[in-house]
């Protein structure tokens, strides 16, 4: 244990067939050998579009200040809709907030997220409607979203064709789950 952890932070890490990974805060999820392991990192900023966005920004607004944690929406839409351009907006908005931005990662497990802030922490998960069920159920498993301060979770997808599959995994994980339409 380095000297910059949290005393309170506890790590096992277990090696099977000589390979070995570790997580502060989070969990690194590997679906066998030729896949690469998945964890949330830090989410690179953008600049979010200057106009107001709308009803649709403004129910994000609502959504990320309300008290229910952890809370995951899913966001859907025609292409071209304007999801990703919300979700950059309503990250721009938890970053002033003092929260944690994060994304989905494959690859280099040294990119995840350090000490999660304590003020909150947003998670977006971009094109969940071409993700694989098994991936979005373990990134939504991840112990990152599941501590002692507000979380969010934002799935951006199309359509709500997997929605119901992945809303019914998290049932009886006291999560609250909504889904909100983006129209041009």
């Amino acid at each position: 244990m380095g000297t910059d952890m949290n005393p309170d932070q506890r790590q096992l890490i277990q090696a099977a067939g000589g390979v070995a990974y570790g997580a502060v805060g989070g969990s690194v999820h590997n679906h066998g050998p030729a896949v690469p392991p998945l964890v949330f990192a830090d989410r690179p900023p953008a600049v979010p579009p200057t106009r107001h966005g709308g009803p649709a920004a403004k129910d994000l607004r609502i959504w990320l200040a309300d008290t229910r944690t952890p809370a995951v929406r899913w966001l859907y839409g025609a292409a071209g809709s304007g999801k990703t351009a919300l979700a950059d907006r309503l990250a721009a908005r938890a970053r002033k907030r003092r929260w944690r931005v994060v994304e989905p990662a494959a690859g280099d497990i040294t990119a995840g997220p350090g000490e999660p802030s304590p003020a909150g922490l947003l998670a977006i998960i971009g094109d969940a409607g071409s993700r694989s069920l098994t991936d979005l159920i373990w990134l939504l498993s991840n112990a990152i979203l599941y501590q002692p301060r507000p979380t969010r979770v934002l799935l951006i997808a199309r359509d709500l064709t997997r929605w119901p599959v992945v809303r019914a995994a998290l049932a009886g994980r006291g999560v609250w789950t909504d889904t909100q339409q983006v129209n041009r």
